[in-house]
């Protein structure tokens, strides 16, 4: 079996889960839950300051994560690698709410290298990588037309532009494009995720 038909089956097996689950089968439901919290438990572990723990532990993190992720099935539409980033950034966006719930709790200066500051350095850097997979992920199930505007707005092409290349004028375009961020923006909020975008990474505009 190469690596491409691995991921293949992958991806099968997690559709497959997530159909079964919005179904409402217990089973898949906790199997979508199993193959994230490892990944979870490590990534918490590393980025909980230890100022942080007695309030708010690695384990509470992973905890709430999961029970959020629980509630989001119905409305998860995506890879597998998109329901990972999408654990990832739930868990994150806990840290970073908690820390700074918890700021002018922390004893003396901060350590070099903690990560007390929600809005910067290794949080924030987490996140941001997460936000993109996931971003990937969701655009993967809008329709072709949607896709391929986003796409092309990306690379800062003018609306002109784009509507030579989708054989459309210049206001279709545009009007195409208004859908499209509509569209991925009803599904970002949907995921209670729209928020994280607007303050770390923005959506195509």
């Amino acid at each position: 079996m190469t690596e491409g038909d691995a991921i293949d089956d992958s991806n099968r097996g997690f559709d497959a889960d997530l159909a079964a689950a919005k179904a409402g089968d217990r089973n898949s439901r906790n199997c979508l839950l199993e193959t994230v919290q490892r990944y979870l438990e490590s990534i918490a572990e590393d980025n909980t300051p230890d100022w942080l723990r007695p309030r708010f532990g690695p384990s509470s993190a992973v905890q709430e994560t999961l029970i959020t992720l629980d509630q989001r099935i119905e409305v998860f539409e995506g890879t597998v690698g998109g329901w990972h980033a999408y654990a990832r950034v739930i868990l994150i966006n806990k840290i970073r709410r908690a820390i700074q719930e918890n700021f002018d709790q922390i004893p003396g200066p901060i350590p070099e290298g903690d990560p007390a500051d929600p809005n910067s350095g290794p949080l924030t850097a987490v996140v941001k990588k997460e936000l993109r997979e996931l971003l990937k992920s969701v655009e993967s199930q809008m329709s072709p037309d949607h896709r391929l505007v986003l796409k092309l707005r990306k690379q800062e092409l003018s609306f002109s532009e784009v509507g030579k290349q989708m054989r459309r004028s210049e206001d279709a375009a545009r009007k195409l494009f208004g859908r499209a961020m509509a569209d991925l923006e009803k599904r970002l909020y949907a995921l209670d995720v729209l928020d994280s975008f607007k303050k770390d990474v923005p959506v195509h505009g």
